[in-house]
């Protein structure tokens, strides 16, 4: 069979074509993986296969670093060939998999990213790679989005810029962009000033009756991601909901917060 012949589009199995703009891809994190495919390679084109498990590209970096991660917890099995070429075979990719800042989140944002949060509580980049996106996870197709997940994984500036195979100025470009994106989803936003119900009435608007409206409340204030976007809009939008995130407290809360057990635990050395 030719090589034509095999191009068949296959939902959640796409074929992916390294050093340009691979969407969508179908494992986590998505958004890391969206910019490692930018990095020249020797590999032409790819599928990563039709799962959508995490532990598809993790499994092949440790194979290839030849030595687990000290946060995972996975179970025996060998690596897809197909993800484990791409990584040898991409020296960028390779180098980076081998690295300490590989899957070890950065201390500080960029001043970039900083500025682009405005007058919104910032969440750590430890805290922004435990994100449970959920089902928002489509968030991460878009590219500046994909390059601040990347970030908070560890792809540092000059990794960036090399993968991305653009500037400095351009690589700080996207990741203040990303942030800008993403706080027009009130989901987004929400997550970056977690409510405590205590300072601010549970809206109408949340649910027909006050136990549905709890419920929602409930939700909303231990993961956002969890919930309907139209509910996090419902809230962001009250007038008291601006003053409320003027205030200390939902900054105290952000420090406050856990984060996820593996596989996507990963912290600043």
């Amino acid at each position: 069979m030719g090589r034509k012949s095999r191009r068949i589009p296959a939902k959640g199995n796409p074929v992916l074509r390294p050093g340009s703009c691979c969407d969508p891809v179908p494992l986590q994190p998505s958004g890391l993986l969206h910019v490692l495919l930018h990095a020249p390679s020797e590999i032409e084109e790819l599928r990563f296969g039709r799962t959508s498990r995490w532990d598809g590209f993790y499994l092949a970096a440790v194979c290839h670093r030849r030595k687990y991660y000290p946060w995972m917890q996975l179970s025996q099995g060998r690596p897809k060939k197909a993800i484990w070429d791409w990584i040898e075979r991409s020296p960028a990719v390779a180098e980076w998999v081998l690295s300490d800042e590989s899957f070890r989140a950065p201390r500080d944002w960029p001043d970039s990213v900083l500025a682009a949060f405005g007058q919104v509580p910032i969440p750590e980049p430890v805290d922004f790679a435990n994100i449970d996106w959920g089902k928002h996870r489509w968030l991460l197709a878009d590219h500046n989005i994909a390059v601040l997940q990347a970030y908070t994984f560890g792809v540092d500036i000059p990794t960036l810029k090399q993968m991305l195979q653009t500037s400095d100025k351009q690589v700080h470009a996207q990741l203040a962009q990303g942030v800008r994106t993403l706080l027009e989803y009130p989901t987004f936003k929400l997550w970056c000033t977690p409510i405590d119900w205590k300072y601010m009435v549970i809206p109408e608007g949340l649910g027909s009756d006050i136990f549905e409206q709890t419920i929602m409340a409930s939700t909303l204030r231990k993961n956002p991601f969890a919930a309907p976007a139209w509910a996090s809009e419902v809230v962001v939008t009250t007038l008291a909901y601006g003053a409320y995130a003027r205030s200390d407290v939902p900054k105290k809360l952000l420090l406050a917060r856990e984060f996820r057990t593996p596989p996507f635990l990963v912290a600043p050395p």
